[in-house]
């Protein structure tokens, strides 16, 4: 099921699979930068029919609600926090990857009972990144452009297709998995509001 729910804070959009049962344990699915929920699609199918899998597009990717702030890890955190309210699900396996890590990982914080498990996937924890060397900083320049409000819309404006699949390049392991993707991520990328999603992306937004 695809759904958009209005939230207190936002509209998050989501996907809900696996078990029907609103009293099956439940997994949380969030996604990295720049990808959207539909990074988990071929994830979903292979998990236990015993879980409810929730999987959202993140504050201001795909189809969520794009605002002028409220990027910090524990104002997205708040946001899942709201979805899984207004779901009935008091408790669950929370899994990020990238961006969505460091969502999880605030979410656990600050949300401790609210957790079942804790999963991050390829991820440097915030503090270290920001404390680390120049070749580190050059590999995730990009963190440093986003942090600049309304540059990165202003610069990619009309060739987000040439930054992702830049980004994309560098990245990726198994290109033949993400290549049938990044065609929607792209389109994803080229609404208005969407590039300025991690201008609030630091140690301060955490």
């Amino acid at each position: 099921m695809i759904d958009v729910l209005s939230l207190p804070s936002i509209r998050l959009h989501y996907t809900l699979s696996g078990n029907t049962d609103p009293n099956a344990p439940t997994v949380v699915l969030l996604h990295g930068w720049p990808q959207t929920s539909a990074c988990w699609d071929q994830l979903t199918p292979l998990l236990p029919d015993a879980y409810r899998v929730i999987a959202p597009d993140l504050r201001s990717y795909g189809l969520s609600d794009k605002p002028q702030g409220g990027y910090s890890k524990r104002r997205m955190a708040a946001d899942i926090v709201e979805l899984l309210d207004a779901l009935d699900v008091e408790r669950s396996h929370v899994v990020g990857h990238d961006r969505g890590a460091r969502v999880a990982h605030r979410f656990a914080l600050d949300q401790a009972d609210r957790i079942r498990t804790l999963a991050v996937l390829d991820v440097v924890p915030t503090h270290a990144m920001f404390q680390s060397d120049t070749a580190t900083a050059a590999g995730f320049f990009h963190w440093l452009f986003h942090m600049q409000h309304d540059l990165p819309e202003a610069m990619t404006s009309g060739r987000e297709e040439e930054y992702l699949r830049y980004l994309f390049h560098r990245w990726t392991l198994r290109r033949d998995r993400l290549e049938p993707m990044i065609g929607h991520y792209i389109e994803s990328f080229k609404q208005p509001g969407a590039m300025r999603l991690i201008a609030s992306e630091g140690v301060a937004g955490f």
